[in-house]
């Protein structure tokens, strides 16, 4: 599974819009959004 599958797997989960999300981990809405269309992969720094 790729990583834009998984956060958006765990993120339904959990109940979290993207933007709840986004405010969790200190990114924008649209930087989730990016990840799970798979437009931009998450830098490790995010998940250190």
């Amino acid at each position: 599974m790729e990583i834009g599958q998984q956060i958006k797997k765990y993120r339904d989960q959990l109940h979290l819009s993207q933007e709840q999300l986004a405010d969790k981990i200190y990114v924008t809405r649209q930087t989730i959004s990016n990840w799970e269309k798979r437009h931009k992969y998450a830098g490790h720094k995010y998940f250190d």
